[in-house]
């Protein structure tokens, strides 16, 4: 059982003395983040972090104040272990030993084992410090409020139970707003705290949920003329993304900032002429798909070029301790103290320069600045005062108007407005979180452009412009259908709830979400690979032929523990910051460079900067720093969603029928072939796919099992096909871009032209002459642009990149879409590009989805219940969960159109005696061998020994093979036992390879898959023990990363220490299917007992805390058959073998078997009793239902 394990845990690790208090410490502390997970997976809301789980779960057990401090303690001091005292947690580590086991004790309601109590001390030697010194700021957990106090507890070591006194206005504002947001649990910053009496706290700001980032921009956008609210947040995601020539000057005028900073004689400035080329080539799409552009652009564009020179050159010179040698561009912070992140413009390094740029005009009339403007800019001095400790007269703030040759405005504080961003930034997390719960329907009916004008103008510009422009934005809402409007919101729920898991994490996947950049240890974060830390500077170079400064970084990687593997790829976008060598790395308490990763080596790491800088002293550090890199998130990565569901409102109606099921798609069987695509008459069933595929008139379902050459035949097919019609062009989509360099690699081997779409560190080099903006080049002006886009008939990209650049339909109408590994794809990143419209037209006329829902699905960090769709509506076009793919939608509502779909049957991977476990368990048999020659001749190894693994290896085509239990480690994603005995099956595969004189390849002869990226390092690291070279390369990986991937020989490591791994593994959410069963002699009828189901353990809600126990819910999952149980209780078909009265006493009974068990609580006895009861209740009420409903059916046949 759980609980058993955990004790087993604690046990081992107090009989571990030869390892050191911090290594005690590591794995105290992974029990204990194991026990928070498991205990609140099944939570219906989410945590921020694992103090808010810690929390809740003592809620739970009603725990008392000194319980609380104690547990609460020993997780502040597993957090800060890297800068912990060794001496004091030697002292502590038995009493948080204590503290642990009472805590597995109360949650499972079982004893702790004697031989454990046996090593805790009796009694708490060290009493928890009764108050902490007030900081900068305080993390503070909400229990409950009333009209004048908030009650929460902090999160420091030293737990306080406090009352803050937020109904008292300060020099601020009035922060009685935020009774309208908490709610229990959630997450308060107290910026500068004070006392006001021995547990009252009055606060400067008060931030809610810190943990959830807003973006600084975000927040000043809200700042219209027409008043501020976060209603206008709201509309900004689904606002289509805007191309206008304002946009594009905006995005030159940054452009010509950044040169002429970097500028290294202000005698020799870049000229115009070159930088209009970089521009030209960076921005090519933009350009020629720019509805408003003119030849009055470059007249501007030349005027701020000029005004930016005298600026920077003449007006920065005035500006006291301005140095240009000690500018920083566009540096970003990540603000939790403020839950705030942003990137400023420019930044002087020692923070006491701050700079917005803004191209175009100031407020109209005044020449003052434009109120959006300055809260930007409000915000980032903020970020400075309250993060660094920085007085305001310490810091120069300017608004950098280039549009004007006096536009240098130097700016202060406003603490009123500043209030005033600070609870719309509140308010705006707020209404995130309710857009997550199924709020957005309650935001969106009946919203007017009048709920949004909050100073009540009634000038000219809002009658002309912007509040027409309002009401158009919310038109299609409010006049979609039904059907419409609720696959919307349905949607508007799912991707908001991504949004914010991805920001804050969830307790499925183990280091997710961005707030792990704080929330985690370093120790952590080296289990899941997510950092490099103790980084040098190796070089710093300019990779731009374009522009001067240092955008290259090369970094020296020290040498790694064995088990660690980090978890980055080429094109990954990263943050760098330096941090003092003795402490731990903290992205919050300096300033990140926003990077992506050119390239990874065992021992250097190569980064390209986002931002050109000027100065090398930027990456100049005190001999005690070193360098840190983690993963970045980006804001934008949700925000085409956001505006692809709103696409899916404003397309064509026969599109918007055609996906929501209300028209059948049509297939016209007149359509004849025009090229053949048999191999010679050896495979017709490929003519017979590409002739249902072109059939499809609308759309079409290649279903590609393991092995059958979905991509290779079925993509490459489909796609000749079309291109022998003249004038087509095509469409190739994928998820990756990964997957889109396979798809480059087939179009280059059939030799059909393309451009490919994205960025060039995310292309593989065989294919960057195909980039895009590669391809322009040779372009000299827009014309030649357009020419060569409406001229290329196919183009390749990510499902992102083209969402992201939807102007290319403006350009180029496609007559196919084809969309490759589409059942890993979730179904709002298909709709930007399925909504598209050419004119008046759909800029897709057909598409075509290939992929196979039997292997991996698409990436969710949800849960199944929380994406479960309840609406009728919507079941009914067959979308019962958000997280299917369209392609698996599609293919389930259209089953019994033959014409629709095609399976390709013949694999040619995998030999009969290999395939046959997937052919029966996913693919009914359907499968069969093409066959080639390996799929039918016997195993070949001729010379191997005649005993022991060479010839398991040699004579078993599958073969399970035992490692020993592995010791105790700091980490249960490694398996060092397993590990060695995988080298060795490597090793014995190469001598069989070298005895039997057969070639071994890298790429062809032998992988290994396991679960966990740590165990791949260690791995290698017991292969290169072997001294072996040829071995050190062959490919280990995950399942995910392997997909599509074959060898000769593969080995397959589960590598799992732990039970809960297992279920990990094999996607068991719930060990127990929430069914039980008591057990009785057949013949006395005499009780026995609990039975036994799948392992030992109590079954009835098992992992459930009692107040989380709905026996009625309609969501209740179940197994095997179906998702819940009111689902799985139809497909009985007769009840009347059913009589509930022999259920009659069955509480009492059950009462009476339960109280045997010392484990089971009398309040949880009584729960589970009353929950049982409402189960058979509710099990009696459908049978008599589908009675009567069967007795009015006959009575209807008498009738008729």
């Amino acid at each position: 059982m759980w609980n058993n394990a955990f004790y087993s845990d604690l046990l081992e690790l107090c009989r571990q003395e030869a390892l050191d208090i911090r290594a005690k410490y590591a794995e105290l502390y992974r029990i204990f983040l194991e026990i928070l997970k498991e205990k609140t997976r099944d939570c219906s809301f989410d945590f921020s972090g694992p103090f808010a789980r810690m929390d809740y779960l003592c809620k739970e057990l009603s725990y008392e104040e000194a319980d609380y401090k104690r547990i609460n303690a020993l997780r502040a001091r597993c957090r800060s272990l890297h800068d912990a005292n060794e001496v004091v947690l030697e002292k502590t580590f038995l009493q948080d030993m204590k503290a642990l086991s009472e805590f597995v004790s109360r949650l499972y309601q079982e004893k702790i084992p004697e031989e454990l109590a046996a090593c805790l001390p009796a009694t708490y030697r060290y009493a928890v410090k009764s108050s902490s010194p007030l900081g900068s700021y305080l993390r503070v957990l909400v229990d409950s409020w009333d009209d004048e106090y908030i009650y929460g507890k902090t999160e420091a070591e030293e737990t306080e139970f406090i009352q803050i006194r937020y109904r008292q206005t300060n020099y601020f504002g009035d922060w009685s707003y935020l009774q309208d947001l908490l709610v229990k649990g959630a997450q308060l910053n107290l910026i500068h705290p004070y006392r006001v009496q021995d547990d009252i706290y009055l606060a400067e700001l008060i931030i809610y949920e810190p943990d959830y980032l807003i973006d600084v921009s975000a927040i000043a956008n809200c700042f219209e003329a027409y008043g501020c609210t976060p209603l206008t947040y709201l509309l900004n995601k689904i606002k289509p993304a805007a191309n206008s020539r304002a946009i594009l000057l905006g995005n030159f005028a940054s452009q010509l900032l950044d040169e002429v900073v970097n500028e290294k004689n202000p005698d020799t400035p870049v000229p115009y002429a070159d930088s209009v080329k970089r521009f030209f080539r960076e921005n090519a799409l933009k350009l020629v798909t720019c509805p408003d552009m003119d030849p009055s652009f470059h007249t501007d564009a030349r005027k701020q070029h000029e005004i930016l020179e005298d600026m920077i050159h003449e007006q920065f010179n005035q500006v006291c301790d301005l140095h240009l040698d000690r500018i920083i561009l566009e540096p970003s912070f990540f603000c939790e103290m403020l839950g705030l992140q942003g990137r400023m413009d420019l930044l002087q390094e020692d923070m006491r320069v701050l700079m917005e740029q803004k191209s175009g005009k100031r407020e109209y009339g005044t020449n003052r600045h434009v109120e959006k403007h300055y809260v930007q800019m409000l915000l980032y001095l903020a970020l400075l005062h309250y993060n660094y400790n920085l007085r305001n007269d310490e810091i120069s703030s300017f608004l950098l108007y280039s549009k004007y040759k006096d536009g240098l405005m130097k700016e202060g504080p406003a603490p009123e407005l500043l209030f005033q961003a600070i609870e719309v930034r509140n308010r705006m997390v707020k209404q995130d979180l309710l857009c997550s719960e199924g709020g957005a329907a309650t935001l969106f009916d009946g919203l007017t452009p009048e709920d949004l004008n909050v100073r009540q103008i009634d000038n000219p510009l809002w009658k002309r412009y912007q509040q027409p422009q309002l009401a158009g934005l919310l038109e299609p809402i409010q006049q979609a259908s039904d059907l419409e409007r609720a696959y919307f919101y349905r949607f508007f729920t799912f991707i908001e709830k991504e949004h914010i898991l991805s920001k804050v994490g969830t307790a499925e996947k183990e280091g997710s979400g961005f707030a792990t950049v704080w929330n985690n240890s370093l120790e952590e974060k080296k289990q899941t690979g997510d950092i490099f830390c103790d980084l040098e500077i190796l070089s710093l170079e300019n990779s731009h032929k374009a522009a001067e400064g240092i955008d290259r970084i090369t970094l020296r990687i020290p040498e790694q523990e064995n088990n660690f593997l980090p978890n980055f790829r080429t094109g990954d976008v990263v943050i760098l910051y330096a941090y003092p060598k003795d402490k731990e790395p903290d992205a919050r308490k300096t300033i990140v460079h926003r990077c992506q990763v050119e390239a990874i080596y065992s021992d250097h790491l190569v980064l390209r900067l986002r931002a050109l800088q000027r100065n090398q002293a930027v990456f100049d550090k005190p001999a005690d720093y070193r360098w840190a890199v983690e993963h970045d998130f980006l804001e934008s990565s949700f925000g085409f969603l956001f505006r692809a569901l709103y696409a899916f409102l404003v397309a064509n109606a026969d599109r918007r029928s055609l996906l929501l099921g209300q028209r059948k798609p049509v297939i016209d069987r007149s359509v004849r072939l025009i090229g053949d695509y048999s191999m010679n008459g050896e495979c017709p069933e490929f003519n017979e796919l590409v002739l249902k595929a072109k059939q499809a008139r609308d759309y079409f379902l290649l279903i590609g099992p393991p092995g059958t050459g979905k991509t290779s035949f079925g993509l490459v097919n489909i796609l000749k096909e079309a291109l022998c019609e003249s004038d087509t062009s095509v469409l190739l989509v994928s998820y990756t871009n990964r997957a889109v360099d396979e798809i480059c690699s087939k179009l280059v081997k059939e030799k059909i032209d393309f451009i490919r779409m994205g960025m060039s560190l995310s292309c593989d080099d065989a294919y960057k002459p195909y980039l895009l903006e590669r391809q322009m080049e040779t372009c000299q002006n827009i014309q030649e642009i357009r020419k060569k886009i409406q001229s290329t008939r196919v183009f390749v990209g990510t499902t992102t990149n083209l969402s992201s650049n939807v102007s290319i339909f403006t350009l180029k109408k496609f007559a196919l879409a084809i969309v490759d590994e589409a059942s890993q794809i979730l179904e709002p990143h298909l709709l930007a590009l399925l909504s598209a419209k050419h004119g008046d037209e759909n800029a897709i006329d057909r598409f075509v989805l290939i992929g196979d829902h039997k292997q991996l699905p698409a990436v969710v960090l949800q849960s199944e219940t929380d994406s479960a769709v309840t609406d009728p509506l919507l079941q009914e076009i067959g979308l019962t969960n958000c997280r299917l793919s369209l392609f698996e939608r599609l293919l389930k509502y259209q089953q019994e159109e033959n014409g629709l779909s095609f399976c390709l049957e013949k694999q040619g991977r995998m030999h009969p005696a290999i395939s046959s476990f997937p052919n029966e368990a996913f693919y009914q048999m359907r499968l069969r061998p093409v066959p080639l020659l390996h799929q039918q001749q016997p195993l070949s190894w001729h010379e191997y020994q005649p005993s022991g693994l060479e010839k398991l290896m040699a004579t078993q085509r599958i073969a399970f093979v035992v490692s020993p239990q592995p010791p105790l480690t700091q980490s249960v994603k490694t398996n060092l036992p397993e590990a060695c005995m995988i080298a060795k099956m490597v090793e014995t595969v190469w001598h069989l390879y070298q005895k039997n004189d057969r070639p071994f390849s890298l790429e062809k002869s032998i992988g290994v898959i396991v679960p966990y990226r740590n165990q791949i390092a260690m791995i290698r690291h017991e292969l290169d023990r072997l001294g072996l070279k040829e071995l050190h390369d062959i490919t280990i990986d995950t399942v995910e990363r392997y997909q599509g991937s074959e060898r000769e020989v593969i080995i397959y490591g589960f590598t799992i220490q732990k039970r809960y791994q297992l279920d990990f593994l094999t996607g068991n959410e719930d060990r127990h299917f929430n069914n039980f069963g008591l057990i009785r002699n057949a013949v006395t009828l005499e009780w026995i007992g609990v039975a036994p189901i799948f392992d030992c353990g109590t079954s009835l809600w098992y992992n459930t805390q009692e107040s989380l126990i709905k026996p009625l819910s309609p969501n209740l999952p179940a197994k095997p058959f179906k998702k819940t149980h009111r689902e799985q209780i139809k497909l009985v078909k007769d009840f009347s073998w059913l009589d509930m009265k022999k259920l009659k006493g069955m509480e009492e009974e059950m009462e009476e078997i339960l109280f045997q068990s010392p484990y089971i609580s009398r309040e949880r006895r009584i729960v589970l009793c009353d929950a049982f009861c409402q189960r058979a209740e509710l099990l009696g009420e459908i049978a008599n239902e589908h009675t009567i409903k069967e007795d009015i059916s006959q009575e209807n046949d008498m009738i008729f």
